[in-house]
Parts: C-alpha cells; sequence; structure tokens
C-alpha cells in the first residue's frame, strides 16, 4: 500500500474501532457457530479418568490434507471436555445423528491423548503421573505400528 493511500484514509476514533470490531465479531462468531454445527458431535465417554488437557485443549487436524481450515473437508476437532469425556466434532459423511454418549473401550484413549499432548504449549493437566500416560501413549504406538 503507498504513502498517497494511507494519507486519504480518515483516522477512525477509539470509539468507532470498537463498534467496527464487535461487528466484526457478530459476523464471524455467526459463520463460526454455523461451520460447527454442521459438523457431526460425538462425545467419547470413558469408564476411566484418562483423558488428559492441556493449555491448549482444543485439537484441530485433517489427517487427508494437513489443517487448511476449521470449515475444510475432513478435519477433525478434539476438545477434552473432562477426564472421562472427549467431544469429537467431524464432518457428517454417512448422515447419521448426533452421538449422545459413545462408550469407550479405553483403547484410543492414547491416540487422543497423544494429540492433545502433542498441541499444547507448556502445561499438560491429567489426574494422573504424566509418565503414565506418556508410557501408555508409547505402548499405544509401538503396538499400532508393528
Amino acid at each position: 500500500m503507498n504513502i498517497e493511500k494511507i494519507k486519504g484514509r480518515k483516522i477512525k476514533s477509539d470509539n468507532e474501532i470498537k463498534i467496527s470490531f464487535i461487528k466484526y465479531l457478530d459476523e464471524f462468531s455467526m459463520k463460526f457457530s454455523k461451520m460447527l454445527l454442521k459438523k457431526k458431535w460425538s462425545i467419547l465417554v470413558s469408564t476411566k479418568r484418562e483423558f488428559i488437557t492441556s493449555d491448549k485443549p482444543i485439537v484441530i487436524t485433517n489427517p487427508k490434507t494437513g489443517f487448511l481450515g476449521i470449515n475444510s473437508e475432513g478435519v477433525i476437532i478434539y476438545f477434552p471436555l473432562s477426564p472421562t469425556r472427549l467431544l469429537i466434532l467431524k464432518d457428517n459423511l454417512d448422515g447419521k445423528p448426533d452421538t449422545m454418549s459413545n462408550p469407550s473401550n479405553n483403547v484410543y484413549a492414547p491416540y487422543f491423548n497423544h494429540k492433545i499432548l502433542s498441541n499444547a504449549y507448556k502445561y499438560i493437566i491429567s489426574n494422573r503421573d504424566i509418565k503414565e500416560v506418556v508410557t501408555e501413549i508409547e505402548e499405544f504406538y509401538e503396538k499400532e505400528y508393528l
């Protein structure tokens, strides 16, 4: 952008900037909500307190293409709700209704914990010793890839 274009612009007051920001948030939140509501919502339920969380708990991934945006085909969102509940949002490809409760057989908890652990900035929160969690993750991947 050249300096003439910048000079010709009217500088907004603090109040005008705040109003513009609020309008943007309102428009964006509606678009974002619609994107999330199109997803299939499932809650993975565990009988054991096995899910961890972190200082960046929401994991957004796309196994097909890598992450290209929340509305991209194939995006999966993982969000630990508690040590016994994990919310999973993904494309509703099969047309089936949302799953309110999907009992876990405790087999895939290390997979989800690995995603959450890898996504963390600095802190991991667990009701168990973190060494135990990491050992479970390592053992899970040894079984899966051998």
